[in-house]
């Protein structure tokens, strides 16, 4: 059983991960090189095997503390909070309403409904007298 991610912990699992992330890259390119020279056969299978064997054991412990850290994360997050009863809220109905105000007229033109100061028509744009 894990041991829960506190204040004091959480700042060293930090760095492990910091640090172990950089011995991974290292390792993996180290094994990008080896797998190189063993196309070339500059170096044989056994010398091959241990670059990838090294590569693979970083990665894995990497992986495994990656896992733990987001589970801690998880059960320090989850502490203490309940679940809310979200309350959904229905949208309102489109309402369509005509209403011509007592202060607009028809446009000149296009015989669009405008209001009464318009100079200008808003759908069809013409000047209005």
């Amino acid at each position: 059983m894990m041991g829960q991610l506190g204040y004091n912990t959480r700042g060293p699992l930090v760095d492990k991960l910091k640090n172990l992330l950089n011995d991974v890259q290292s390792s993996y390119e180290a094994f990008l090189d080896a797998y190189t020279l063993y196309q070339e056969g500059k170096i044989g299978e056994r010398d091959y095997f241990i670059k990838m064997g090294n590569f693979l054991m970083q990665f894995s412990s990497l992986a495994f503390l990656m896992v733990k850290v987001i589970i801690e994360l998880d059960n320090a997050i989850g502490k203490g909070t309940e679940a809310k009863q979200v309350e959904v809220v229905k949208p309102m109905p489109q309402v369509s309403v005509n209403v011509k105000h007592a202060e607009s007229k028809v446009c000149e033109h296009c015989g669009s409904t405008i209001p009464a100061k318009a100079k200008f028509c808003p759908k069809c744009g013409k000047q209005q007298s």
